[in-house]
């Protein structure tokens, strides 16, 4: 006989205490109660919980309101020396560097930027006014996310050189790259706007013009002889650069620049970054697109412009358009932008405009 206490060898097992659960008086809200059966257990119970997220209240957040961007280029086929941009609430837009083939000036009406030009970066507030000679590299771009806005004009450089009584071989520059005259950004911003207002006659706008020619005479200025001597680029990149500007519709090299400077590649990107503050390929882009420009002032259609300034097809004379100077040939052409790039206004900003188109206009530019 086995010991007591064991069974076929092993040791009896007193049979299990069972337990039953005691029930929460209450449960938490995120919890669903299930009860069951346990198996081979008659009248046990177990609780089951599986937790559910709390639904939240449903909130309407409204997005933040966000000024519209508002650009217009001005023209009087009549004044063929003067051309104006009017933008509000740029800080979407985005300038890469490039150039012009005019005197431009721009008075900062809205915000803050940053003011690259040529090898310097300065900061440039609301009452500043950026003044930028002919050829030279330069991009604004808004430093924040708040309104930026500007009034800029182009005026042809002979045309202001004879206005302000100089005349040399090299042309006239500005001795400055900023001012905060404020009699000459109210100046710009009168000129603007009697560019954009439809009711100004002609004799308006041509008075509004000279008398700024007037106040940009003490800041335009020759070039002094021993400094133009001293920032000359060297004889033998002044050649790769006519090069460029002689054969911008082809197809250049590298290799065709260097062998008319005479140099390796590294020494003539280094060069043109020393004293032109660009690279070859960005001035040949530059290049093209100033001549662009021009052709779609005179009304040429784009395809025939992209064709003709180099381009590969109108898409991409459109994207290095919109680049360099953020702004599309088709709004160049029309004037006329409202709304972000894409040429649409967004979903939140349509209730918040006040009326027609007109209306819209009116609205952001009396914000400034």
């Amino acid at each position: 006989m086995p010991p007591a206490g064991l069974v076929d060898g092993y040791q009896a097992l007193a049979s299990p205490r069972v337990v039953t659960p005691k029930m929460p008086d209450k449960l938490p809200s995120p919890l669903i109660q299930r009860r069951r059966l346990l198996p081979g257990i008659p009248g046990s119970t177990r609780v089951k919980t599986s937790a559910q997220p709390r639904r939240l209240a449903r909130k309407t957040v409204m997005p933040p309101r966000i000024a519209a961007t508002f650009s217009r280029y001005l023209r009087d086929p009549r004044m063929p020396q003067v051309e104006a941009r009017r933008v509000r609430g740029g800080h979407r837009l985005s300038h890469a560097p490039h150039s012009h083939d005019t005197h431009s000036l721009g008075a900062i009406v809205q915000g803050h930027s940053s003011f690259l030009n040529r090898h310097r970066t300065l900061e440039v507030r609301q009452g500043d006014v950026v003044l930028i000679n002919p050829g030279d590299v330069h991009a604004c771009n808004a430093l924040s996310e708040r309104d930026w806005g500007y009034d800029m004009l182009y005026l042809d450089s002979a045309w202001l050189t004879e206005r302000c009584g100089l005349d040399g071989d090299d042309g006239a520059v500005f001795s400055a790259l900023t001012t905060q005259d404020a009699h000459l950004h109210q100046a710009i911003r009168v000129a603007t706007g009697a560019l954009a207002d439809g009711d100004a006659s002609l004799l308006e706008r041509e008075t509004v013009l000279e008398r700024l020619a007037e106040r940009l005479t003490g800041l335009l200025d020759l070039p002094a002889q021993g400094e133009a001597e001293h920032g000359a680029p060297p004889e033998r990149l002044v050649r790769a650069w006519e090069r460029l500007h002689d054969d911008w519709q082809q197809e250049l090299r590298l290799d065709d620049l260097c062998a008319a400077a005479e140099c390796r590649a590294t020494s003539l990107i280094s060069g043109f970054r020393r004293h032109y503050a660009t690279t070859p390929h960005a001035a040949l882009i530059d290049l093209r697109v100033r001549h662009a420009r021009q052709r779609l002032r005179r009304g040429d259609p784009i395809a025939a412009v992209a064709n003709d300034c180099g381009f590969a097809d109108q898409a991409h004379l459109q994207r290095t358009f919109k680049k360099l100077l953020a702004t599309t040939p088709g709004h160049y052409i029309q004037g006329q932008m409202l709304g972000h790039m894409q040429g649409q206004m967004p979903g939140p900003l349509k209730g918040q405009m006040p009326g027609p188109l007109k209306g819209q206009i009116q609205h952001l530019e009396q914000r400034a």
